[in-house]
């Protein structure tokens, strides 16, 4: 087990990466440095700004310095500096080769992997696609790129045979057009089945899209719930017989795991990070183009008519994530990173 004093920068201390932490803090020698203040009580960790972020690497002896890579100028100014404490750094990151992402934004993301690079000892990835996407644009070697799934912390379920009077489909997520929810509303209303299908969509976020998707749903025939924010998706999952995610593009969602978790398969596009990674296509889920509606619904009407295919998805499922994702893993991966960076 390695002996560096570690020095774990995060953004938030979100619900399902408490256990991920708490765990790191168990293990290894960590001191945690967070920026937003909300449910940081719930962590041993120190609130910091921009500027006492800096203060604090300056004036302690870190051996190690684990950066996330969506506080850019953060992560920068910090690996420089631990660079002049002659500290190693390893940075969290989810980027990837995101499909349908503008020439501005695909040169911007490049410019500052780069950037960054030039002061990274390791990198933690979520998913092949970052792995991939990290190997081929930096100059990392190989084996400086370590892979953990993203664990979240609802309980498993096992599979059941679906017994709900009408098919019902679930989205859960931030409501933003990114999301391209539209896609599971008119995907639903081009199945054949379409008067007897049910859709649950769970989340806040853009008024105006939320008007937009209520807007279609009183155009459409399947029923659809609106259901706000909820506090324990559990009951969304186990209450339907699919989560379908289309976004347009998207890093590596908790909503894949969360549904396969509770048994439930997923229908991704394949602007989702998952997408021919946790999800095999015709196994455990199904993978579809982005904006491909038609062929969203097509798949509807295959669980609709064979439901021992639906069942057999959410027995796959069920056994991919729970033999691919833990926090346990995490924590493994984690520290062997830093490991290898001190070495």
């Amino acid at each position: 087990m390695s002996s560096a004093k570690v020095c774990f920068i995060h953004n938030k201390v979100m619900d399902y990466r408490l256990p991920l932490f708490k765990n790191l803090n168990k293990e290894i020698d960590v001191d945690f440095l967070i920026f937003d203040q909300d449910n940081i009580d719930n962590l041993d960790a120190t609130a910091v700004n921009k500027i006492t972020l800096l203060g604090k690497i300056a004036f302690s002896n870190y051996d190690v310095i684990v950066c996330p890579d969506f506080i850019f100028t953060e992560s920068l100014f910090t690996s420089i500096l631990a660079k002049i404490k002659e500290s190693t750094v390893v940075l969290y990151t989810e980027v990837w080769d995101m499909p349908n992402a503008s020439i501005m934004e695909t040169i911007h993301k490049k410019t500052v992997l780069n950037i960054i690079d030039e002061f990274v000892d390791a990198y933690v990835v979520p998913g092949k696609k970052s792995k991939h996407y990290i190997q081929r644009e930096t100059n990392c070697e190989k084996n400086d790129v370590f892979m953990t799934r993203s664990a979240c912390n609802i309980n498993s379920a096992k599979p059941s045979d679906s017994s709900l009077d009408k098919f019902t489909i679930c989205y859960v997520g931030r409501l933003i057009p990114l999301k391209r929810i539209q896609d599971v509303l008119y995907s639903a209303e081009k199945s054949q089945y379409a008067d007897d299908i049910i859709i649950k969509i769970a989340g806040t976020g853009s008024e105006e899209y939320l008007e937009y998707l209520k807007e279609i749903a009183a155009e459409i025939t399947p029923d659809t719930e609106f259901l706000g924010w909820v506090d324990d998706v559990t009951g969304v999952y186990d209450s339907s017989d699919v989560c379908i995610l289309p976004s347009e593009r998207d890093s590596f969602p908790l909503t894949v795991i969360e549904s396969m978790k509770r048994s439930t398969p997923v229908v991704v596009s394949d602007g989702v990070g998952e997408a021919n990674d946790l999800v095999i296509n015709g196994y455990n889920g199904f993978v579809n183009s982005v904006g491909d509606q038609e062929g969203i619904a097509e798949v509807i009407d295959l669980l609709i008519e064979r439901p021992s295919c639906r069942n057999k998805l959410a027995e796959n499922a069920y056994s991919t994530i729970n033999s691919e994702v833990s926090y346990n893993q995490m924590v493994g991966k984690f520290i062997e990173a830093i490991e290898y960076a001190t070495k």
